[in-house]
């Protein structure tokens, strides 16, 4: 899975990442570069609907595998473009890519409930969601040598082949979930996703046995098939944006990650009017998300065995992400030093990677925490759901509005989150019922 979701995200960067070899390539503008890039938050919109269904109704294996053949189809058309007149390949092929997008950026809190014992989640989480941090990452480090037309070509012919190999690699083996759940509410989950005869005999009795959370279930957890799976769908969505906490936590993590992606993805085109290379551009992001995913680990491991505080771990992230970004912009500007190889421009685009990539699976795990006994992929879609709206508009404004304004929202979007993030009662209600039974 995170091969699979590392390689989709690399895809989808490919091109802001080499925004002007591809300008060169095709004989396009910027403004079409950052149109290739939005096809990623466009196609999430689209498709989110039934790919959070489709994760309750049809499972883990069918969702990923079907996952995995559009991130394969999508790599291998760009490769059959070969000018502007057949640039609706390239397009094309960037829309089934992201199509993948919803199913792989929603399912993580769903496999590592299922698969993770209490101790394990977060960082399960973290890995599985923040991987597709490090496709960006990779993505601009393999842009670094792509310095003509030919170079590009010869890098999605490579970017093809690795997702096909991965494709097959998973029709092949990847199993819809582990011979024996590892917690009562991840055998939860089973009863209603596979047949009774796979779930284990102690668990289903635990479940039997509470009837109170059962029944809860029944009225507001657990996706089921046709009409009356659409509808507890809605129902849980709508329970989560009205309800205090949850809306907090949705709304801070959806709008902060999505502004995020998109200057991630117009980073170079933000940068090049400010006097700096592309080189430079592409090293500043692949630096920005490789600190991202080592931190999204290690919070997630801190989370998991030693500080189980999701509510001030949020806050001291927020507050770190907006600080840095603000030295960031302001080094950028000039404000600091004149010179833009500066360190300090370096130092805090380090600080600010490792904070705002920290924050994804805590508050994806904490929404799992509050809202349950609904399933976790209806929090963290909603949250993947409005991330991609806030990078679909991030990117189409970034034709309009000066660089430094980019920066500038990617800060203030960080203090808001902080400040209501005050607001969060915390609770790990999962926990404490997986904790009760055991």
């Amino acid at each position: 899975f995170m091969m699979i979701a590392l390689q989709q995200s690399n895809i989808w960067i490919t091109y802001g990442a080499t925004s002007a070899t591809t300008q060169e390539l095709y004989g396009i503008d910027a403004s079409w570069v950052n149109a290739l890039s939005n096809a990623g938050p466009v196609a999430f919109i689209v498709f989110y609907p039934i790919s959070s269904w489709a994760i309750g109704a049809l499972g883990l294996r069918f969702t990923i595998v079907t996952a995995a053949g559009l991130v394969a189809s999508g790599a291998v058309m760009r490769v059959f473009c070969n000018g502007h007149s057949t640039f609706w390949l390239v397009g094309t092929g960037q829309l089934l890519n992201a199509a993948a997008g919803p199913i792989l950026m929603t399912v993580p809190p769903a496999i590592s409930g299922a698969w993770f014992a209490i101790d394990e989640r977060t960082l399960a989480t973290a890995m599985a969601s923040l991987v597709g941090y490090l496709g960006g990452a990779v993505g601009f480090v393999v842009g670094i040598p792509v310095q003509t037309p030919a170079d590009l070509r010869l890098l999605l012919y490579i970017e093809g082949g690795v997702a096909l190999f991965f494709f097959i690699l998973c029709v092949i083996y990847f199993p819809a979930a582990p011979p024996t759940p590892p917690t009562l509410s991840a055998t939860r989950r089973q009863t209603h996703n596979t047949s009774a005869s796979s779930v284990d005999e102690e668990h289903r009795g635990l479940i039997q046995k509470d009837s109170k959370v059962d029944n809860h279930h029944h009225h507001h957890g657990g996706h089921h098939d046709g009409k009356t799976g659409w509808r507890l769908l809605l129902s849980q969505s709508i329970s989560l944006m009205v309800t205090k906490d949850s809306s907090i936590l949705f709304f801070c993590g959806g709008i902060l990650s999505g502004i995020y992606s998109g200057w991630q993805s117009v980073l170079i085109n933000i940068l090049l009017p400010l006097g700096y290379s592309q080189s430079e551009g592409q090293w500043l992001g692949f630096i920005n998300s490789a600190v991202g995913m080592v931190s999204g680990l290690l919070i997630g491991k801190i989370h998991d065995k030693y500080y189980k505080q999701f509510k001030s771990l949020l806050l001291i992230i927020y507050a770190c992400t907006a600080a840095s970004f603000a030295v960031f912009t302001l080094s950028t500007e000039g404000l600091f030093f004149k010179n833009s190889s500066n360190v300090l421009i370096y130092v805090s685009n380090v600080v600010g990677g490792f904070a705002i990539n920290a924050f994804i699976p805590i508050v994806l795990e904490a929404l799992g925490e509050v809202t349950f006994p609904s399933p976790e992929d209806v929090g963290s879609g909603l949250v993947s759901l409005l991330n991609n709206i806030a990078c679909f508009i991030f990117i189409f404004i970034s034709d309009y509005i000066p660089p430094v304004l980019m920066n500038w929202l990617l800060t203030g979007a960080a203090v808001v989150a902080f400040l209501l993030t005050l607001f969060v009662k915390q609770r790990y209600t999962r926990s404490e019922f997986d904790l009760h039974a055991s």
